[in-house]
């Protein structure tokens, strides 16, 4: 949905996340906003941003997002980036 919504309901969890996938095109907050602004709040929870154009490694490293995958990648990219952030 949006970047605020997302914000609004991982703040109003009562249970920790390990995880939050975001595409970097989503209106008026970018993924990459929200990256940053997830990261600042929960050092914790990991950030998968995803889209179908790539994005520059400084903008990502910049949000402190932990892994991207490209839209058009197969399942198993995206499942192989999960996997790179949640098991250490």
């Amino acid at each position: 949905t949006s970047g605020e919504h997302a914000l609004a309901v991982l703040e109003g969890l009562n249970f920790e996340v390990d995880v939050v996938v975001t595409d970097v095109a989503m209106g008026a907050m970018s993924g990459i906003h929200l990256a940053k602004i997830i990261k600042k709040r929960v050092p914790t929870v990991k950030v998968l941003v995803n889209s179908s154009e790539p994005v520059k490694d400084h903008f990502l490293q910049a949000a402190g997002a932990d892994a991207f995958v490209l839209k058009s990648g197969d399942r198993e990219a995206f499942e192989s980036a999960l996997r790179r952030i949640l098991v250490p």
